[in-house]
């Protein structure tokens, strides 16, 4: 495929990543308020939305008692975008087919 102006980003395509990615949008949404119809997997949570450094704090404690386990420092450093952020759910959730 080409990458042409109006060509959308895929999101995720399989039941247990849409379920997640469905719930992260909203999460997204409540914390920044954001609607969650301008929410991408390619939106940046800072350059997009405006994330401050308290919102990002947060947006890591909903995740870190939404799903049970703690997301370090150096782990939150690196997820800049919604992309990342479901990507290292998923990884971290390994093959859990429900999101909390």
């Amino acid at each position: 495929t080409r990458n042409l102006p109006w060509h959308k980003p895929k999101e995720p395509e399989t039941i247990a990543s849409s379920q997640l990615w469905l719930w992260l949008r909203e999460q997204i949404s409540q914390q920044l308020h954001v609607p969650t119809e301008q929410i991408t997997s390619q939106s940046h949570l800072v350059k997009d939305f405006g994330m401050d450094s308290l919102e990002s704090i947060e947006l890591v404690m909903a995740l870190e008692e939404a799903f049970g386990f703690e997301i370090p420092d150096e782990d939150v450093e690196k997820l800049t975008t919604v992309h990342e952020v479901l990507t290292y759910l998923e990884r971290r959730t390994a093959k859990s087919s429900t999101p909390p």
